[in-house]
């Protein structure tokens, strides 16, 4: 459906095109690439608002030094470069919110600002409730969003990619799992152990 991000891997000459329907594509690069189409054509269609969800467990990015604050930061240059001007924001909890703020009520005003998801798939993502009341509400808010634009493709806004295997895991929510289960699925597993946090 034209959904498609590049990533470069560092020191490796190579750049991953992330794609709804899970292919990759590796090739040697000069200077990182931009994909035709993706999340940065999705939004440029209709002219959405720019802003995404990170969804992740805290646990994974301190258990990976940081790789899942890397992966974010560095999907956004990538977004930058498709979309253009108008800065693209990609919300993260450790990095959005003040010490002392609400943090329930920021990360629910942040999906309710949101027009895509990205849930970085895990054992410790199925397992935390709060992980999986994010993908609730953001289903909610897609919802919303089809009605506020009647011409938005009803391809989902939802972008699942799976970074540590689960198929033995026991959801926190089942329904969530379900729900996720019916998008298709990046499969990054073969590249989380690359070093892709100094990507140029």
């Amino acid at each position: 459906d034209g959904y498609a991000f590049p990533l470069t891997l560092a020191g490796e000459g190579e750049t991953l095109y992330v794609c709804r329907g899970g292919a990759t594509r590796m090739a040697p690069v000069d200077k990182v690439a931009v994909a035709k189409g993706g999340v940065g054509a999705a939004l440029t269609a209709t002219r959405l608002p720019p802003t995404g969800f990170w969804s992740y467990a805290r646990q994974d990015d301190q258990l990976s030094s940081g790789k899942l604050t890397s992966l974010r930061s560095l999907l956004i240059q990538e977004l930058q470069q498709q979309y253009g001007r108008e800065e693209i924001r990609l919300f993260q909890d450790a990095t959005a919110i003040a010490l002392g703020s609400d943090w329930e009520k920021q990360i629910q005003k942040a999906l309710n600002a949101s027009t895509f998801f990205i849930p970085i798939i895990t054992p410790n993502f199925l397992q935390s409730e709060w992980c999986s009341r994010e993908v609730e509400l953001f289903l909610e808010r897609e919802q919303a969003l089809h009605k506020l634009y009647p011409n938005l493709s009803e391809t989902s806004l939802i972008f699942p990619m799976l970074f540590i295997g689960v198929d033995d895991v026991e959801p926190e929510n089942p329904a969530v799992l379900s729900a996720l289960q019916k998008l298709q699925w990046f499969d990054f597993r073969q590249f989380r152990h690359r070093n892709y946090e100094d990507a140029d």
